[in-house]
């Protein structure tokens, strides 16, 4: 088993270089619709939907791990920019608002820096505003939706 880890550490570490699928740079409806000359041929066939589940899956397990509350107030980055409306719509069942619209006092910052899709699986850099560390997420397609299966902290931002 720790064969098979060791190339996909060097896959999650291979997110985190600029061209390899980072959002960081794009604008809210790119970051979700990146054009095939924007996507490595490898990862054409993702498209938008899946871009817009990995990123609600990670969200969604961040919020579970950090502790949702009735008074929870999560604000959502996506790279620099705010998630287009359409992703942010899907949030209904918890108070979420876009990341321009942070206040440290009023709750906690949510940022995907990057998504990498690999055969079979997508891999995600993200933080909060509750940690100095960055995380790296693996999550695979299960039954028709995108899970997080690993997480691990990356180093401090």
């Amino acid at each position: 088993m720790r064969t098979t880890q060791l190339p996909l550490l060097a896959v999650m570490l291979a997110a985190l270089t600029p061209g390899c699928g980072d959002v960081e740079t794009a604008s809210p409806d790119q970051a979700m619709d990146a054009g095939a000359s924007s996507v490595p041929p490898d990862q054409a066939s993702w498209g938008i939907e899946d871009r817009a589940s990995v990123s609600e899956a990670v969200w969604r397990h961040q919020m579970e791990s950090l502790g949702i509350t009735e008074d929870s107030a999560w604000f959502l980055k996506l790279g620099r920019d705010d998630p287009p409306a359409e992703l942010m719509a899907r949030f209904v069942d918890v108070a979420v608002a876009p990341g321009s619209q942070f206040e440290a006092a009023r709750g906690v910052l949510l940022s995907i820096d990057s998504i990498k899709f690999i055969p079979e699986a997508a891999l995600v850099v993200a933080s909060s505003s509750r940690s100095a560390a960055g995380y790296a997420y693996t999550l695979r397609r299960e039954a028709g939706a995108w899970k997080v299966i690993s997480g691990e902290a990356i180093g401090l931002r």
